[in-house]
């Protein structure tokens, strides 16, 4: 399925942080520019993904523990048992990073372009968890809890919707708007 492009630009322009939940982005993107030069530079080096993405990646899937795997949080030294089953065991973050990074192809073409900008990170985030919402014609909340166009709805679990659910995890853009604001990042916006 392919996400259109325009709309993820228009979302990302118009967001701001909840103003109930800015503290809490404030301290998230405290936590990934504390993480950045021992875990997701060399993952970056590695595999030419931003440094951001992974960090999102991690605050999303392992709320920055770095005992888990990046693709889904389950412990590094067992085979996972969450979707995607059956990965590891792993000697350290790094190497469980790079297996999920590479299992689910992030890439600029996963975010449907052809290099790094806002919108192929939203995008490429947004599969990096799955397209569940898109086919509901929702706003994902894996990239915009905690913002202005977070929606009510969540998959609480694999495959399972419940459209009563809030998303209490920050999402992707949230911690992007945080690392621009507060640190300064350059986002390289299409």
């Amino acid at each position: 399925m392919v996400i259109d492009r325009a709309k993820v630009l228009s979302l990302w322009q118009k967001a701001q942080i909840s103003p109930s939940q800015q503290a809490m982005f404030n301290n998230q993107a405290n936590l990934a520019m504390a993480y950045k030069a021992n875990f997701y530079d060399p993952v970056t080096a590695a595999l030419a993904i931003p440094w951001y993405i992974i960090a999102c990646l991690d605050m999303r899937e392992e709320s920055f523990n770095h005992n888990g795997y990046l693709g889904n949080g389950d412990p590094l030294h067992a085979v996972t048992i969450h979707v995607p089953r059956g990965r590891g065991p792993f000697a350290n973050w790094y190497e469980g990073a790079i297996d999920a990074l590479k299992y689910d192809n992030v890439s600029p073409a996963m975010g449907e372009g052809d290099h790094w900008d806002i919108v192929t990170a939203l995008i490429a985030m947004e599969k990096y968890n799955g397209i569940g919402y898109e086919y509901r014609n929702e706003n994902d909340p894996y990239i915009w809890a905690g913002t202005n166009n977070e929606q009510r709805g969540k998959f609480g679990s694999d495959g399972v919707f419940n459209p009563n659910l809030w998303d209490t995890q920050p999402g992707c853009a949230g911690l992007l708007l945080a690392l621009k604001l507060n640190h300064g990042i350059d986002l390289n916006e299409a």
